[in-house]
């Protein structure tokens, strides 16, 4: 058996109070102090989130109605084998720039998650940097609806990503329809992405809470870089 311990990426923002969302009349995340040494002999703060906020997942029922919880997607969907697709200057990522991925560095693996990896982890989390917005709309880079059942149908895979704040491309929603309608889930707000570019395939660990009825939530995702799968 190898001892040989893999590399561990990780993958998640920090949660910060007011943390932004493109979620409408939405209010910022909150931070208070719920406990305190002096009171109750231990520090404990409460929290006020939407489920959708910082690195998080989206699960079918976000947009599907009767589709599955986050409560609902087993634990061998949250361990699972990933790929990077690195398309820096892509608005919206098509089927031919899966193929001209493939061509280049093989097949992406069965049953894996994608993540598509734009540039945007670095971004400070606000609305013009992380979100995208211009002043009239948002612009972030994103999934097509082809690509997306292109992966589904083709390669089955369980779970898209991305390093910005949604799958879809601006105020688009068909990557979440053909993702989530198809009883696939979503991670969205990744960062370190670049760190995995030259890497065939990782293992990723997506850390959701099964929140009873969730229609997703924050994460902590986590890439396992195993020494074999390391760029030379």
């Amino acid at each position: 058996m190898s001892t040989r311990i893999p590399r561990v990426v990780d993958l998640t923002r920090t949660l910060t109070p007011g943390f932004p969302t493109a979620i409408a009349d939405v209010p910022p995340v909150r931070r208070w102090q719920a406990t305190t040494y002096e009171s109750h002999g231990f520090s404990a703060n409460g929290w006020s989130l939407v489920e959708h906020i910082g690195t998080h997942v989206d699960a079918p029922v976000h947009f599907v109605p009767g589709g599955r919880d986050v409560d609902a997607i087993p634990a061998d969907e949250l361990v699972l084998p990933a790929r990077v697709v690195h398309l820096p200057s892509a608005q919206l990522v098509t089927v031919a720039d899966l193929l001209v991925e493939e061509r280049r560095r093989g097949p992406i693996p069965a049953r894996s998650a994608v993540l598509l990896c734009c540039g945007w982890g670095t971004r400070e989390p606000d609305d013009r940097s992380y979100l995208g917005w211009d002043g009239t709309a948002y612009r972030a880079p994103g999934w097509s609806a082809e690509a997306v059942e292109w992966l589904v149908e083709n390669r089955a895979i369980v779970a898209l990503g991305t390093d910005t704040s949604s799958i879809d491309a601006g105020d688009a929603s068909a990557a979440h329809l053909a993702l989530l309608g198809a009883g696939r889930y979503a991670i969205e707000g990744l960062v370190n992405l670049e760190q995995l570019v030259e890497c065939s395939s990782f293992t990723l660990v997506v850390g959701v809470i099964p929140w009873e009825s969730g229609t997703g939530g924050p994460c902590r995702a986590l890439a396992l870089v195993a020494p074999a799968e390391e760029s030379p």
